[in-house]
């Protein structure tokens, strides 16, 4: 069966039915924004290396704070090289993430990928209770083929 790339950038089967016919169950794991020290950053415990050409090299000398040397190569590249023991790129841009340390979060929601096009959605506050809406629900999907 041939898939198609959903706006989640994940490749799904073609649906069978709208959006609006649809429900999701979901369990997420909440994440917290971390810096490099935290995370473990490779590039924050050993420092790294960036090679860029002409028009990068000068927005890489206009960002401040970094400590680097920088070295001029072969074809007109430019190489940094950047000391351990600083935020790095994505460190500084509030990209590295860890799992909170709270508990999961357990939903379910109308629609599928496409979308939640009337917007329901309900929290659970247990786990036990969200597994049983989901068998729930999917008994009555199977009720439902079962009679056609």
């Amino acid at each position: 069966m041939q898939t198609i790339l959903g706006p989640d950038g994940a490749q799904h089967l073609p649906p069978s039915l709208p959006a609006h016919a649809m429900t999701t169950f979901q369990m997420a794991t909440p994440h917290r924004t971390v810096g490099c020290q935290e995370y473990g950053c490779e590039r924050y415990l050993k420092g790294w290396v960036t090679i860029v050409d002409n028009d990068k090299a000068t927005l890489v000398r206009s960002l401040t704070g970094f400590r680097y040397t920088e070295q001029l190569l072969p074809g007109g590249l430019h190489e940094f090289r950047f000391e351990a023991g600083q935020e790095c790129f994505l460190g500084r841009a509030r990209k590295h993430s860890l799992p909170w340390d709270g508990r999961e979060r357990f939903f379910q929601r109308g629609g599928d990928w496409r979308g939640n096009p009337r917007g329901e959605v309900r929290e659970f506050q247990y786990a036990d209770d969200w597994v049983d809406a989901s068998a729930t629900h999917q008994a009555r999907l199977a009720d439902r083929l079962e009679r056609g």
